[in-house]
C-alpha cells in the first residue's frame, strides 16, 4: 500500500511544540471543511472526531495521530528523527508526516502541510510508490 507523505524542514524537534502545532492545523482542517465554527469532541466506538495523538515507543520519537475528517477515519505518523531520510529532496533537518494514500489523503495532507509553513519550506509527496517524488507546497 502507498502512502501520502509531507515534509517540513525545520530546526524544531519539540515533540510537545510539534503536536499542538499539528492538533491546531487539523482542527482548523476540520473546521473549514465543515463549516462549523467549533470542534465537536465526539467519541465513535472509541474513535474521537478531533485529532488524538499517541507515541507508540518515545525512543522512536514517533507520533501516531488519529481523527475523523469528512467521514474518514485516519492515522497519521509523524516521524520526528528523519533527517538523513529524503536528503535529495530535502536535506537538513525535517520532520516527515505519513498517511496511507486513499479516499482525500491529498486534501488531508496539503491542507495540514499550508497551516504548518510556519516551520519553512514543506513538501508533499501525493504517492510514494510512483517516481514523481516530493514537489514544494
Amino acid at each position: 500500500m502507498s502512502d501520502t507523505m509531507g515534509i517540513l524542514r525545520t530546526d524544531e524537534k519539540d515533540v510537545f511544540t510539534v503536536w499542538s502545532d499539528l492538533d491546531r492545523a487539523i482542527q482548523g482542517l476540520i473546521t473549514d471543511a465543515s463549516g462549523e465554527k467549533g470542534i465537536i469532541y465526539a467519541c465513535e466506538s472509541g474513535h474521537f472526531s478531533i485529532p488524538k495523538c499517541y507515541i507508540p515507543h518515545m525512543a522512536e520519537r514517533t507520533l501516531h495521530v488519529t481523527f475523523t475528517y469528512q467521514g474518514e477515519r485516519r492515522l497519521m505518523r509523524v516521524y520526528m528523527d528523519q533527517d538523513g531520510h529524503y536528503q535529495e529532496s530535502a536535506p537538513g533537518k525535517k520532520i516527515v508526516l505519513g498517511m496511507g494514500n486513499w479516499g482525500r489523503s491529498a486534501e488531508i495532507m496539503t491542507g495540514i502541510l499550508s497551516r504548518l509553513d510556519l516551520y519553512g519550506e514543506v513538501l508533499i509527496d501525493i504517492d510514494d510508490t510512483d517516481d514523481k517524488g516530493f514537489t514544494k507546497l
